[in-house]
């Protein structure tokens, strides 16, 4: 899980502290947390004359800085603790969803398809 994963991340954790309240003293790999944030405006050329700062310290102070490659692992393991079936190597391609529009399933997507889009000896 997360060999594939080479991204950085900013994560905003109120869903992880729901989850999994002691993240933190399980060792959860969030790193830094923010304390400043960089605003550039939209209608301005990208000049370092134009940029702005802007200080929002309640959105934050709650963000961490994370390496999503590490974050993936950790997750799955607590994922599975959760009773989670975690299933690597598969592309997602739907969700199943019941009548109150709770999350039941995924559906797999097409395994050992050519990028030319013919099916393969893996197919």
């Amino acid at each position: 899980m997360g060999a594939h994963i080479l991204s950085a991340a900013v994560w905003e954790p109120r869903a992880l502290n729901e989850l999994i309240p002691d993240w933190e003293q399980k060792g959860a790999p969030l790193d830094t947390r923010v304390t400043r944030v960089m605003c550039c405006s939209s209608e301005a050329p990208r000049k370092r004359s134009k940029y702005r700062a802007c200080w929002c310290p309640n959105q934050c102070m709650t963000m961490v800085t994370t390496s999503s490659r590490r974050c993936v692992p950790w997750f799955a393991e607590h994922a599975e603790a959760f009773q989670v079936d975690v299933f690597p190597g598969f592309p997602g391609a739907e969700v199943i969803r019941n009548e109150t529009g709770a999350v039941v399933g995924v559906i797999t997507g097409d395994m050992g398809v050519a990028a030319d889009g013919q099916h393969e000896q893996t197919f």
